[in-house]
């Protein structure tokens, strides 16, 4: 789950913003912002051409997006000795508790 908050100046930016939203001409679609993202991966030499990102199969784009444009760094806090989230696999996994245990307290 993403959530993201927006904060405004004053009522009159908000409105502003929520106007936007109802005006379906002023969104971009989402073939709209693939071709963006595929634009510059060519442009990247990630890809051959955007024609050729665009034909990918609609996940591996999105999964090339992701590895291309998402790098979460690493915790550098102190005591942190494994740099992910396993503790979110107990989640996904319940059956992982027992063994990621001793990295994930309650």
């Amino acid at each position: 789950v993403v959530y993201r908050a927006r904060c405004f100046a004053d009522s009159v930016e908000a409105d502003r913003f929520k106007e936007h939203l109802n005006q379906p001409s002023q969104l971009l679609t989402l073939e709209q912002v693939l071709g963006t993202f595929a634009e510059d991966l060519a442009a990247k030499n990630i890809v051959k051409s955007a024609s050729e990102a665009m034909k990918m199969p609609r996940y591996s784009l999105a999964m090339l997006i992701l590895d291309t444009y998402i790098h979460y760094p690493l915790s550098s806090s102190p005591g942190v000795w494994v740099p992910y989230n396993y503790c979110m696999l107990t989640k996904l996994y319940p059956s992982l508790n027992h063994l990621l245990s001793p990295l994930c307290p309650l």
